[in-house]
């Protein structure tokens, strides 16, 4: 069993953009999350990165808010997988819906949205997927980072097996297809479109992986229409072929805090 199992910083390190996992400004920026409780104590409002200190502030305020709040008000750029499916998991439990009030990217996409009981988007929302654990590219970028270190590569492709066990596991109980998060990874997605910064899915595709329940706020939801950033990808039954090339933009961990 691995009930409290994090990724470790080494691991951490190969699956930021690399070079390095070097601080500065920008990525301290990046990183700032709050996570509050609306004042009429209805909604948990999250704001930011996904992150192990926030998605921990989240659980707690959760736990002490009385009476709970039914709703999880999130806008958020992505960040830790791990932590992404820890909240997920408190959203699916609680069957809190969920509202989208800007972008909701990588894991808020993966596994924050998906797992509400009503997910609702807001005028001007954006939701972004490029990656998960099962894109094909988890075993090149190892390679990449330990060449030369078979004991590394070994304890890092362990961690990456259990994590996409843990990932399995979250998508069976909350009924939604994990290819949800690679379908835009397919060869013929990346040859096109080698350049944006991620996918998203019609509704009615999204209705095929298990995302139901949807409803627009304020006006018709037009998705990436008009965002060069984003392509259209589309329902698929299978997961892309391995690749030894590394994907560009494509979903990573990142350091908890």
């Amino acid at each position: 069993m691995h009930a409290i199992f994090r990724p470790t910083l080494p691991l951490l390190c190969l699956l930021l953009a690399l070079p390095g996992c070097a601080n500065n400004k920008a990525r301290e920026d990046a990183s700032r999350a709050t996570v509050t409780i609306s004042s009429d104590g209805k909604r948990l409002v999250y704001n930011g990165k996904i992150k192990a200190s926030t998605v921990d502030d989240a659980l707690a305020l959760y736990k002490a808010a009385n009476p709970k709040p039914d709703t999880l008000d999130i806008s958020s750029q992505g960040g830790s997988l791990y932590d992404g499916i820890r909240l997920g998991t408190l959203v699916y439990k609680q069957q809190l819906d969920v509202r989208i009030f800007g972008e909701c990217a990588s894991s808020c996409a993966n596994y924050i949205f998906p797992a509400g009981r009503n997910k609702y988007l807001l005028p001007n929302s954006r939701l972004l997927w490029h990656g998960g654990m099962l894109q094909p590219d988890w075993r090149a970028r190892i390679q990449q980072r330990y060449p030369d270190d078979a004991q590394a590569r070994l304890r890092a492709i362990e961690e990456n097996d259990w994590m996409q066990q843990y990932e399995a596991a979250f998508f069976r109980q909350i009924g939604v297809d994990p290819l949800l998060t690679v379908c835009g990874q397919h060869p013929a997605w990346r040859q096109q479109f080698p350049d944006t910064h991620g996918f998203d899915y019609s509704l009615e595709d999204l209705a095929r992986f298990g995302v139901s329940n949807i409803h627009m706020v304020g006006r018709s939801w037009r998705a990436a229409i008009g965002d060069s950033s984003i392509f259209r990808a589309s329902y698929c039954d299978s997961a892309p072929p391995i690749s030894n090339e590394l994907i560009k933009n494509a979903s990573r961990y990142e350091e908890d805090d």
